[in-house]
């Protein structure tokens, strides 16, 4: 997939002497090889950036084809556009001299580079273990030069903070801490030991020597405070450290941040008031999914929060490790390494933008996207904002139109349920209380549940139907999508009891041919894998993958990738009045959302996750094949005589499942990019009436009728709903 991203950033091309070089390259290409000016894969591992003047400096392990081990010292590569890079040459060599702490062969770690001001020194930091000795002495190393490519000088290495108590540390806690005897706690990773951990069990035993010093970072703040961030405590938490005023050695204050939470690889940056920390749990060489944590000081008190990756392998940060995060003007690029131990020189670099969706850091794979340069950058952000800003009043203003129009207090049936699936779509898009109370109200009416039959004996599904003993058909579950996310936001066991109960039964039972109409994989699909999410149970991703077959072998065309509604329209048993195969756009609209909401909340991971993404990317494909020149789909996808003109259900489900997969990395932009735009503008163009309301919906229905009349006037619950999830993921489109 190729991916070109416009990332804002606002950089002065300049021309010097230290860092001009011929611009060959224009974007950054995660996991592939990274030539430097001479040809050669960069060797800078877990480094970080400097800017100084108009250069940009970066600071890295260098790698040996068969040792992680330092054969050579720091890296230092200098670059004026971030994209291409002149190799400056060994910043800081080791040693030759035997047992000196940088001797040839040590353990020279994440190397940081910041710039004193007042002393005008460029001041590195770095993990250090010295030869010999694996990962057992734990140090930090700085080192000293009065250029940013060096040569440094080495000064000293150490361990952090010996005799110091952290600033949070009042004489209760000291007390507590001197108690703590490690005999009594010889058996590690149990309840007791974990909470002798967070009380400072390996903080006292250490107390003496020093602090262990492993993964870390620096960061300058805006006072011009400088700290140290770092894995210490066996790696089971992180300190923040104060530097002194020559950013040479610690002031002596410092905090814990997450104590026993088993975080390093820290980077860390501040927007708008708020500090972000993005950190990898210990898994050694091996990827895992990266943490999330945020404070409104450096000092803490830190919160954690969900993994912020998104895309193909996020749940093991794409394949890498955080090593940094660089600020550009007001933008910020995460800086991860995909390690290669087998073969350390080969180890690749993951660089993406962030985003920031509701106010928090997202990073979307992209393997491909392009830095712009151009000195109008401020004034384009500007319109692009106002851009952003316009499709939030117009989704206000049809999400306002509805609920003003039509009371909340409905039964929980599958119409009135897809438009709640758009409603909380939208208060995560805008933080709308009145609106999420609409859909609180709805929930509470039907008691959090859908059909309401008691006894699971009299619970059916094998044919449409809306009494209350249909339980188990998908159009009285598709409710339990907006109860589990109402959950989510606000937990309250009654919420998903009845979703657990019916779902967990149908999960568990030997049926599998519960989803027989296309509908249903909008449904219910969505449904499991937020299950699975809620409860961790894997059964039922499992009941999704064993329903979905069945599904498959009833309706599926295998020579298109499209399903035919049910198995009533199968082709040639089914056809349209010119004889070609009838597909219903409503009806692929809910496969193809139904999917991308699957992989939302899909683990990468699961043995099934590669049928679900070819499953998903083929029919993307093909919807956007049989696209109508003015933007929407037809109510018969591949026969537009059978019911003409527009129809905005299936067109909305079809362009929210195709943003979906570009912002996520499964589609690439470039390939879907214009189809995109078309179907939106026909949604806010055509569709969109002038007092908020959305025409052109087919009424509830099957299939493409000849003569059915639709229109400006044609709204219903489930066509805003379609609407306002399309809407939403399309401010996320133009946001990246």
């Amino acid at each position: 997939m190729t991916k070109r991203l416009s990332f804002l950033l606002l950089i002065c091309v300049a021309c010097i002497t230290t860092g001009a070089q011929v611009s060959h390259n224009k974007t950054i290409k995660s996991g592939q090889i990274w030539p430097d000016d001479k040809g050669v894969h960069i060797n800078a591992h877990g480094g970080g950036i400097m800017k100084y003047g108009n250069t940009y400096y970066w600071f890295g392990e260098h790698k040996a084809d068969t040792t992680s081990s330092a054969m050579v010292g720091v890296m230092c590569y200098s670059s004026d556009d971030l994209v291409n890079w002149k190799n400056r040459g060994v910043a800081l060599s080791v040693s030759d001299e035997k047992g000196h702490d940088t001797e040839r062969g040590c353990i020279l770690e994440r190397p940081k580079v910041i710039y004193n001001k007042a002393t005008k020194k460029f001041c590195m930091w770095f993990h250090l273990e010295l030869k010999g000795r694996g990962y057992s002495a734990a140090r930090y190393g700085v080192a000293v030069s009065d250029k940013p490519e060096g040569p440094y000088k080495f000064l000293y290495s150490k361990r952090a903070n010996a005799g110091i108590y952290p600033i949070e540390f009042k004489d209760e806690q000291k007390s507590i801490m001197d108690t703590l005897n490690a005999d009594n706690f010889k058996e590690w990773w149990t309840p007791t030991w974990y909470e002798a951990v967070t009380k400072g069990l390996i903080l006292k035993r250490d107390f003496g020597t020093g602090q262990m010093a492993r993964d870390m970072t620096l960061y300058i703040d805006d006072d011009g405070k400088a700290y140290h961030i770092f894995s210490s405590e066996e790696n089971l938490t992180l300190h923040i450290a104060e530097l002194t005023n020559d950013f040479l050695h610690h002031s002596g204050r410092y905090t814990r941040v997450a104590p026993g939470g088993q975080n390093e690889a820290p980077a860390i940056f501040k927007k708008d008031g708020t500090y972000w920390m993005i950190t990898s749990g210990c898994t050694g060489w091996a990827p895992n999914e990266a943490r999330m944590f945020s404070a409104p000081s450096i000092w803490g008190p830190w919160t954690q929060h969900p993994n912020p990756c998104v895309g193909p392998r996020a749940n093991k940060t794409f394949g890498g490790q955080s090593t940094y995060i660089l600020p550009v003007s007001d933008q910020y690029i995460f800086m991860a390494d995909i390690w290669r131990p087998n073969h350390p020189s080969d180890a690749r670099y993951i660089w993406l933008p962030i985003e920031f969706d509701n106010g928090k850091p997202v990073i979307r794979w992209q393997d491909e996207w392009e830095l712009s340069t151009t000195s109008s950058n401020k004034k384009q952000a500007k319109v692009h904002q106002s851009v952003v800003e316009e499709v939030k009043d117009i989704i206000r203003k049809v999400n306002t139109y509805w609920q003003t129009n039509n009371p909340a207090e409905v039964r929980a049936f599958w119409d009135n349920a897809a438009y709640h699936t758009g409603n909380i779509e939208v208060y995560k898009l805008l933080k709308d209380q009145q609106m999420l109370d609409y859909s609180i109200r709805w929930a509470e009416h039907n008691q959090w549940k859908g059909a309401t039959e008691p006894d699971p004996a009299k619970w059916k599904y094998k044919q449409y139907g809306e009494g209350q003993d249909y339980v188990l058909f998908g159009d009285w579950q598709i409710c339990f999508q907006t109860y589990i996310d109402l959950y989510n936001l606000a937990p309250d066991d009654k919420k998903v009891a009845r979703a657990k109960e019916v779902m967990g039964y149908e999960a568990s039972s030997k049926a599998h041919d519960y989803w027989w109409w296309a509908d249903a994989l909008y449904m219910v699909m969505p449904v499991m894998t937020k299950m699975y999410k809620l409860t961790g149970d894997t059964k039922y991703l499992n009941k999704l993958y064993e329903n979905l077959c069945y599904c498959d072998s009833i309706m599926l065309d295998t020579e298109t990738g499209l399903y035919f509604r049910d198995g009533k329209y199968v082709y040639p048993k089914h056809k349209t009045e010119s004889g070609k195969k009838d597909f219903w756009a409503r009806g692929d609209g809910w496969v193809l959302a139904g999917l991308a909401k699957v992989l939302q909340d899909m683990p990468t991971d699961y043995v099934r996750h590669p049928f679900f993404v070819e499953k998903y990317q083929r029919l993307a494909r093909a919807v956007k094949q049989i696209q109508q020149p003015g933007g929407y789909w037809t109510r018969s996808m591949m026969d537009p005589q059978q019911a003409p003109g527009p129809e905005t259900s299936g067109t909305a489900f079809f362009t929210y499942g195709l943003l979906w997969g570009v912002n996520n990395g499964y589609l690439p932009k470039k390939e879907f990019a214009p189809t995109i735009e078309k179907a939106w503008k026909y949604l806010t163009k055509i569709a969109l009436q002038k007092d908020g309301k959305v025409g052109y919906v087919q009424p509830i229905g099957e299939r493409a009728i000849p003569g059915q009349k639709v229109d400006a006037n044609s709204q219903a619950n489930f066509g805003v709903g379609a609407f306002l999830l399309a809407a939403c993921e399309y401010v996320r489109y133009i946001s990246q």
